[in-house]
């Protein structure tokens, strides 16, 4: 079994809900380094989600199993070159409609990886090194989207780039 790793930050259970009476946002984080999930997870402790954790693809799967989220950070190089990009594609294939929402993390900015990543499904593709602004951002974006689903998704996820 793998050592998945589930917190809920700012309230008691996955299901809870915040003040307004909207679940907590639901959060996988997909790195093979544990020094970005640590930083992730205290970027994203301001903010009431549910975390997730998964070190490679398989761990990934078994989250996405146990506790589908409604967004992917996802790390493109994981354990082996270009990982991400597959295990991307693989959640797009499972999801049952527009959600999860994938935004890869890498330190590639070139055209070419972008374009790849966009091929697989991802919505949005940040650049490392990213600023805590830049997550919380991404975060505020996503929650006011999925909270009020008549609004049209953004033009623009506070990411490097918005593939969709």
């Amino acid at each position: 079994m793998s050592n998945i790793h589930s917190e809920v930050h700012g309230a008691p259970s996955e299901l809870s809900e915040s003040a307004e009476g909207i679940a907590a946002l639901g959060v996988l984080i997909v790195d093979d380094e544990p020094e970005i999930r640590l930083m992730l997870r205290l970027i994203l402790e301001q903010h009431e989600c549910s975390l997730h954790f998964a070190c490679d693809a398989d761990q990934a799967l078994d989250s996405v199993r146990l506790a589908p989220p409604e967004l992917v950070l996802l790390d493109i190089g994981l354990r082996e070159p270009r990982e991400g990009l597959s295990l991307c594609a693989e959640l797009k294939r499972r999801a049952k409609g527009r959600l999860p929402v994938v935004i890869m993390l890498t330190g590639d900015n070139d055209p070419s990886t972008i374009r790849q990543a966009q091929a697989c499904g991802a919505d949005g593709y940040l650049v490392k090194p990213f600023t805590p602004m830049q997550i919380l951002g991404l975060i505020d974006s996503f929650d006011a989207w999925r909270i009020d689903p008549r609004r049209a998704p953004p033009a623009f996820w506070p990411a490097a780039y918005r593939l969709r």
